[in-house]
């Protein structure tokens, strides 16, 4: 008799439990919900408590004082930057001039990535003519050894930083050599792997691998002398 009882004691303190923490939990969602909940409207406030609306700024007022941004300003808010002018060229279908976007940001790292895509892409498409594939190869090719060149994180050089990088002159960089032969593929970062089935089916393997500046030394020794 004594053990039925505690039993029922038991299941009263458990359910008492239940209870309590069940109401708690509701208690702290509703007040975390108050909590979250926007405040009403200035305007409102001001109605309900009579309070006069001429001393708020006339919004209106304030925003035909602004000045108009002129010069440089004004073509800058006019002017997309250049990642929503390749999406629009994307969609559109306009392959040429998405690469010229992307050839207008060098030597951001996301353009030359980017002019990569598109290349391959059109390196896809050119696959019924050997002259025209290996055009695109050659131009993938050479834009990935350019990217390297101007982003080489290896220690043996030094370490520009994206400012001193827009120094470079690249018309001066997109005119040294990178024959395939010498460069090799094995530290271009752009290049991947159906790139280079492709250049061991046209161009056969590369008789040794090393980075752009290492076989261009003197030039960058020079640009470097120039930046710091």
């Amino acid at each position: 008799m004594l053990a039925l009882l505690l039993i029922a004691i038991t299941i009263a303190l458990l359910t008492l439990i239940v209870y309590c923490l069940h109401r708690y939990q509701t208690m702290e969602v509703e007040f975390s919900a108050d909590r979250i909940l926007p405040l009403p409207p200035l305007d409102k406030d001001l109605k309900r408590q009579g309070k006069p609306r001429s001393n708020r700024p006339d919004v209106k007022a304030t925003k035909r004082r602004t000045p108009a941004p002129t010069g440089r300003q004004a073509a800058s808010a006019d002017v997309p930057n250049w990642q929503t002018r390749l999406a629009e060229l994307k969609q559109a279908g306009d392959s040429a001039g998405a690469l010229a976007v992307c050839e207008s940001a060098y030597p951001a790292w996301g353009a030359f990535n980017q002019a990569c895509i598109l290349i391959r892409s059109h390196l896809r498409l050119s696959q019924n003519s050997a002259k025209q594939m290996d055009h695109d190869l050659m131009r993938l090719y050479r834009t990935a050894a350019l990217a390297e060149l101007l982003h080489d994180k290896s220690p043996e050089f030094v370490h520009l930083t994206a400012r001193r990088r827009q120094r470079i002159d690249l018309k001066t960089a997109r005119q040294l050599d990178m024959p395939y032969l010498e460069l090799g593929y094995a530290y271009l970062r752009l290049i991947r792997k159906q790139d280079i089935k492709l250049m061991h089916s046209l161009w056969g393997r590369p008789g040794k691998h090393q980075t752009p500046r290492q076989l261009h030394r003197d030039w960058w020794r020079n640009t470097i002398s120039e930046l710091l």
